[in-house]
């Protein structure tokens, strides 16, 4: 990459997503800042959420978190057939 461009908002998402090994289908985007040369992005998929940052630069993932969702955010994401699985338990 050349050290002199800086990457743009998509493609800092798009490193970040190949280095986690998500699809681009698989996630909702919760949070994207942009600071002091560094794309934070909040991500969740349907069962865990992730954290990254992303070196604006050289593409360098410098850091992730990944973290299980809990049974109560499964079920938000779940929608109305959380409800369901709700009330049964």
């Amino acid at each position: 990459m050349n050290m002199n461009t800086a990457l743009n908002s998509e493609h800092a998402l798009h490193t970040a997503l190949i280095y986690a090994g998500i699809e681009k289908e698989e996630f909702d985007c919760l949070l994207q800042r942009y600071e002091d040369g560094l794309y934070h992005f909040l991500l969740r998929t349907y069962w865990m959420k992730y954290e990254f940052y992303v070196e604006d630069r050289t593409g360098e993932i410098l850091g992730i978190q990944t973290e299980p969702l809990v049974y109560r955010e499964v079920l938000d994401v779940c929608g109305s057939a959380g409800a369901a699985l709700s009330a049964v338990a």
